[in-house]
């Protein structure tokens, strides 16, 4: 199960950032979905216009 779900972006078209994020809405964790402009390191290894996901898997009861 994941604990936190998010949207990392580079500026793409607005329709193309809309679409991504309906798409991951329905497995965010209780509905909440980050989306977040992406810093430097991330525009440098996709370019401009990029979408990426970002996930935190949640610990399993009795896993460390």
């Amino acid at each position: 199960p994941l604990e936190r779900l998010a949207l990392l972006h580079s500026r793409p078209a607005p329709q193309v950032l809309e679409r991504v994020r309906a798409a991951l809405q329905p497995y965010a964790p209780t509905g909440e979905l980050l989306v977040v402009e992406a810093g430097p390191t991330f525009v440098t290894h996709v370019g401009p216009g990029g979408v990426g996901v970002a996930v935190v898997q949640a610990v399993k009861p009795g896993r460390n």
